[in-house]
C-alpha cells in the first residue's frame, strides 16, 4: 500500500518565524499516516500530513523548537513538562510522531554537521567503565522517591508477565515474571545466582525468599543499591543476598546461573562481546567445578571428563531438535533443557563400568586388555541401561498431559513439553 501523500500547507509567514521553528516545521512536512494541526504563538495554525491519525499541537513558547533541535525527543519531553507546548490528546500526538520517527530523524541528522554531532554525542556516551557509571548516575540516581511515585510496589523498572490476564495487577505480573525466571534457571535452595543489574532488588528478594537461593547482585547506581540493601535487610534476607556497587566487567566468581533482566540492551552493541565474555568466564569456572565434583564422585579423571562431556552434547542435540522441529527458544523451552537427566544416567553407567573393571581386574590379577574392557563396558551398560531408560521415560511421561492444554496455556507450555 502506498503511503498517503503529505498535505502540508504552505508556510506564508515562515520568513519571520524563528530559525529553529522554520527547521522543525519543514520536517513536519514529511509526516505520513496521519495529520497534525500546529498552533503557533500569535500565528495562524498550520496543517501537516493526512491519514487516519489526527493530532493537535499547541505551541506556547518558541523555545520548544530549539529544545527539539538540541536534544531531540528528550528536549521535546522536557519542554512539555515546562509548559512550552500542550495537546488535547497526548497519546494520539506521540503515536503519530513515533510512526514518523525514522523519517524525521533522517531529515534532522541528514547533513554532515548534524551527523558528526550525533556521532560525537554517541562516542562520549559510550558504555566504557567510566561512561557506564556516568550514564547510570544520570538515569537512575534521580532519586528513589521519584521512581516510587510511578513504579509498582516491587520497584521494577522492567516488563511484566500478565499471561493473558488483563485484570492482573502490575505488582502480581512483576512477581510472575520473576517466578518464571526462577523456573527457567531451575536452581536448588542454597545455590548461588548472579544478577547483573540488580536494580532495586525485586528479583533478589523473591529469589532468596521463595527459592532459597543465594543472590549476588551488582549495580552501578548508589541510589538503587542503598534501596535494595535496605529492602532486603527489612525482609530478613540480608544473609542470603550480597549486593555490590560493581561493573559487570570486574566480576570474578563461580555461579550456578546468571540472570540479567532487561539490562542487555543497555550494554551497547560494541560491548556485547565483553558482556558475553564475562558471563562465559563465570559459567566456565562453574563447569570446571562440576568436573571436579564428578571426579570426587567417580574417583577417575577420565570417567569425570566423559560424564561432563555429556552436558554440551545433550544441549547440542536438544537445540538441534528444537531448530528442526521449529520450537521457539523462549523461557519455557530453554528452561526445559534439563541435561541433568542425561548426566544422571551417564553417572550411573560410568560408575557401574568402573565397578565391573575393578572386580574383573581383581579376579584376573592383572590389567585388562582392550577387548576385555570393551566386553565389560557392554555388560555393565546392559545391566543398568534399562532401569535408567525407564526412569527417563517416567519423567518424560509426566509432561504428556501438557499436550492436552489449549489456548494461551497450550501455546505457553507446549514448547517446554516438546523440548523435554
Amino acid at each position: 500500500m502506498n503511503a498517503q501523500p503529505s498535505l502540508a500547507l504552505p508556510l506564508p509567514q515562515t520568513r519571520r518565524l524563528p530559525r529553529a521553528a522554520r527547521t522543525v516545521l519543514r520536517l513536519l512536512e514529511r509526516l505520513e499516516g496521519g495529520s497534525l494541526e500546529v498552533s503557533l504563538p500569535g500565528e495562524q495554525g498550520q496543517h501537516f500530513g493526512a491519514g487516519p491519525v489526527s493530532a493537535h499541537l499547541t505551541v506556547r513558547d518558541w523555545g520548544v523548537f530549539e529544545a527539539v533541535l538540541a536534544r531531540g525527543d528528550i528536549g521535546f519531553a522536557q519542554s512539555y513538562l515546562e509548559g512550552q507546548w500542550d495537546t488535547p490528546d497526548l497519546a494520539a500526538l506521540l503515536t503519530l510522531l513515533n510512526a514518523n520517527r525514522a523519517t524525521i530523524a533522517r531529515a534532522l541528522y541528514g547533513n554532515l554537521l548534524s551527523l558528526l554531532g550525533a556521532r560525537l554525542k554517541h562516542v562520549f556516551n559510550a558504555n566504557t567503565r567510566a561512561g557506564s557509571k556516568r550514564n547510570i548516575l544520570a538515569h537512575y540516581d534521580l532519586g528513589n522517591d521519584f521512581y516510587r511515585l510511578w513504579l509498582d510496589p516491587t520497584m521494577s523498572y522492567l516488563a511484566a508477565l500478565f499471561e493473558g490476564d488483563p485484570e492482573r495487577r502490575l505488582e502480581a505480573a512483576q512477581d510472575a515474571k520473576n517466578r518464571r525466571i526462577l523456573e527457567a534457571i531451575a536452581l536448588a535452595p542454597g545455590q548461588e545466582v548472579l544478577e547483573i543489574g540488580c536494580g532495586w532488588g525485586g528479583f533478589a528478594e523473591i529469589a532468596a525468599r521463595e527459592a532459597g537461593l543465594k543472590v549476588h547482585g551488582v549495580t552501578l547506581s548508589p541510589a538503587q543499591l542503598a534501596y535494595a540493601r535496605d529492602r532486603l535487610q527489612k525482609a530478613g534476607l540480608a544473609e542470603s543476598t550480597r549486593l555490590e556497587l560493581k561493573d559487570y566487567r570486574d566480576l570474578n566468581g563461580r555461579y550456578e546461573a546468571i540472570v540479567s533482566v532487561e539490562m542487555f540492551e543497555a550494554v551497547g552493541e560494541r560491548w556485547w562481546p565483553t558482556w558475553f565474555g564475562t558471563v562465559a568466564k563465570n559459567l566456565v569456572e562453574g563447569a570446571l567445578l562440576v568436573i571436579a565434583v564428578l571426579f570426587l564422585l567417580l574417583g577417575n579423571v577420565r570417567a569425570a571428563l566423559i560424564t561432563a562431556s555429556v552436558i554440551p552434547l545433550a544441549m547440542l542435540f536438544t537445540l538441534t531438535g528444537m531448530v528442526r522441529g521449529g520450537v521457539s527458544g523462549n523461557l519455557m523451552s530453554l528452561g526445559a533443557l534439563d541435561f541433568g537427566l542425561i548426566v544422571d544416567g551417564a553417572v550411573i553407567i560410568i560408575e557401574n563400568c568402573l565397578r565391573r573393571f575393578g572386580e574383573l581386574q581383581h579376579a584376573l590379577g592383572r590389567a585388562l586388555t582392550e577387548e576385555e574392557r570393551l566386553d565389560a563396558t557392554a555388560s555393565a551398560t546392559a545391566e543398568v541401561i534399562r532401569p535408567s531408560l525407564f526412569g527417563l521415560g517416567i519423567i518424560a511421561a509426566v509432561y504428556l498431559p501438557i499436550f492436552a492444554l489449549t489456548g494461551v496455556e497450550g501455546k505457553m507450555f507446549h514448547p517446554m513439553a516438546i523440548t523435554v
